[in-house]
């Protein structure tokens, strides 16, 4: 993996995208941190699973694991149940009430 500055990235681009043609990620950093990353826009034939592409941002500090494990089918039910609906329905009564009383 390369990196460069922003500064570095606008002199050289036309290097930097044949770098990774040749399957090389380029990092471009701005004060040293990551700000975006040059990847090839067609996987050559060695590249990584999405598996591996993701573990890999993991451990460069990229991506960050989330805190919890995603929502299972029945935990979005449940939200979904208390939730979409409701509190919509009974405002919208209310202000069809006070329409019908004219104010």
């Amino acid at each position: 993996m390369k990196t460069a500055t922003i500064s570095e990235a606008k002199d050289t681009l036309g290097a930097l995208i044949d770098e990774v043609k040749g399957g090389e990620t380029v990092v471009i950093t701005e004060g040293g941190i990551p700000v975006a990353e040059l990847v090839a826009a067609i996987p050559s034939e060695t590249a990584e699973s999405d598996e591996e592409w993701i573990e890999s941002r993991y451990t460069r500090g990229i991506l960050t694991r989330p805190r919890r494990s995603p929502l299972t089918a029945a935990e979005l039910d449940a939200w979904e149940d208390r939730i979409v609906g409701k509190p919509a329905s009974g405002l919208l009564d209310a202000l069809l009430a006070e329409r019908e009383e004219g104010r």
